[in-house]
């Protein structure tokens, strides 16, 4: 059953019981190529690469985050990464044209433990 919450955005979620909005950790969305063509291999390696470290910064940006429901701009993780925000959108496979939402709830927050920042510079409910 949805459970509705405003804040200046109407946002729609699930009960942790239901179905979750997008895998957490967020997976990136890989291309696959077993042709002979160098190029094509080269490309889809480079996509790939891409690919997995737009994920693990996500996955940061998260665990680094306390709060339970998360949205982050395409456009501001092109800006992070120095990507262009169309090699964002098609690296993450959840998400709508311009972002992503994620619900993070308990184990999911277990499940990031390992890409949270060791610096002190972690955000807290208090920087919101």
């Amino acid at each position: 059953m949805p459970i509705e919450c405003s804040d200046h955005l109407r946002l729609r979620f699930y009960e942790e019981d239901s179905e979750p909005m997008a895998a957490i950790p967020l997976s990136p969305k890989l291309k696959y190529y077993r042709g002979g063509k160098e190029s094509i291999r080269r490309k889809t390696a480079e996509f790939n690469a891409k690919a997995r470290r737009i994920a693990d910064h996500v996955n940061r940006l998260m665990a680094d985050n306390p709060r339970e429901i998360q949205q982050y701009m395409f456009a501001s993780i092109a800006r992070d990464l120095g990507f262009t925000t169309d090699e964002v959108r098609n690296a993450i496979s959840d998400g709508g044209y311009n972002g992503i939402t994620l619900g993070v709830r308990g184990q999911d927050r277990e499940a990031l433990e390992r890409y949270r920042s060791q610096d002190t510079g972690r955000i807290t409910e208090g920087d919101f």
